[in-house]
């Protein structure tokens, strides 16, 4: 660079020589600005933090925005015994839902109609919902259907809860509509017995005529919920 020559515009020369700083053909002028334009692109390339800032406020800020246009989640289904009585009882009359019939007495015996109730006995076996399912009686619904329901489900899961009643019920009234033909013993109250002493409690109360009647741990004889199901 030739620095002999005349400028009018200092401004114009001092623009020059940090051109040619940056460039690398002066590296002695105005007491070193070649290292200084260094210095300077080296500031230059150093992250905005101001701007970063601005940035992360305004996602923030757009974050909240899109928020308050996000509608409310749906409402948890509430647990009821909204049972249709076509599906709870596979056409059979006096299984159905509705008024003081079987499927509700036995489950205002159980639960007192509460859907979430759950309990466990001294043996720690435990019970959920309306009809106090057990652990053992879902493993055969698990079985029986390929499922993976769990007693935390019946309490979460109103459809759930549902359609294992569902299952529970006309798995027992098909058993006991067997049984019934040989022992000639009431269909409803067997499949009560069932439910208090599985189906294999069921088995053996019927093909003895009621004498096989061992009682649960709350004093209750599977004659006690024969008598008190049967139909009138």
């Amino acid at each position: 660079m030739d620095y002999k020559l005349s400028y009018s515009n200092t401004a114009s020369l001092a623009d020059r020589i940090r051109q040619g700083a940056a460039s690398g053909t002066v590296t002695k002028a105005g007491g070193g600005l070649a290292a200084r334009e260094k210095r300077r692109e080296a500031a230059a390339s150093e992250p905005d933090f101001n701007e970063i800032r601005a940035q992360y406020f305004n996602s923030v800020r757009n974050m909240f925005s899109s928020m308050e246009d996000t509608p409310a989640p749906a409402k948890k289904e509430e647990l009821s015994l909204g049972l249709p009585k076509a599906t709870v009882v596979g056409g059979s009359e006096g299984l159905s839902f509705g008024g003081q019939d079987f499927l509700s007495s036995l489950i205002q015996s159980e639960s007192s109609g509460n859907a979430q109730a759950f309990r466990t006995n001294k043996d720690g076996e435990t019970y959920a919902g309306l009809v106090q399912m057990g652990e053992a009686r879902l493993t055969d619904y698990n079985k029986a259907t390929g499922s993976d329901v769990t007693q935390a489900d019946l309490l979460q899961n109103a459809t759930v809860q549902n359609e294992v009643i569902n299952w529970h019920i006309n798995d027992l009234r098909k058993l006991a509509t067997k049984l019934s033909e040989t022992s000639g013993m009431d269909i409803n109250g067997l499949i009560a017995v069932g439910h208090l002493g599985g189906r294999g409690g069921m088995t053996q109360f019927a093909n003895s005529g009621g004498k096989y009647n061992p009682r649960d741990e709350e004093k209750t004889h599977l004659a006690d919920y024969y008598s008190r199901f049967k139909s009138k």
